[in-house]
């Protein structure tokens, strides 16, 4: 008996579901947010880094800072295949990942085993590590007080590529 695979492909028509008919605003407000636009804006770089420790002596490497970041490119976000999802609740905050956090999702991206994936399970979107557990596949949370769900078969939306997070709400 061939088991069955652990990743499907059905996600192209669940992300044209999500969509609907006028595209992925059209979803409801607990589901993916869709990307309407791309910002092509380039933001300001500080002129030097932001050190997060006392390092003795400042960098020679200062002079050749970036002068503009687009947030776009640093965050590889891509309108057709790149959608935002809102984190709810903290089943993943040994990752970073707290509750509001905004996620970035390549719904194009392969997924492997260890990536934090936006999976669907039992008809609801989670965002959990794809992992095997005891040699069995299983969706991990990255909380030590939720136990992973074991799984024979998960369908993903798409691998999380970065988060977006505000320190004041």
């Amino acid at each position: 008996m061939k088991a069955a695979p652990l990743f499907t492909d059905k996600m192209p028509a669940a992300r044209m579901a999500l969509a609907g008919a006028d595209g992925p605003l059209g979803a409801e407000p607990l589901l993916p947010l869709g990307i309407t636009s791309v910002s092509k804006q380039l933001v300001p770089m500080a002129p030097v880094p932001a050190t997060c420790g006392f390092t003795g002596f400042p960098s020679p490497a200062q002079d050749y800072t970036q002068k503009h970041v687009s947030l776009d490119t640093y965050l590889n976000i891509n309108e057709n295949t790149t959608w935002f999802f809102q984190a709810d609740g903290n089943s993943m905050t040994d990752v970073g990942i707290n509750d509001g956090d905004m996620l970035i999702v390549d719904s194009t991206a392969t997924p492997a085993l260890g990536d934090i994936c936006i999976c669907i399970a039992e008809g609801e979107y989670v965002a959990k590590i794809v992992d095997m557990v005891k040699g069995r596949p299983a969706l991990v949370s990255a909380n030590k007080a939720f136990k992973p769900i074991f799984v024979e078969e998960v369908t993903v939306f798409g691998v999380v590529t970065g988060r977006v997070s505000k320190f004041k709400r």
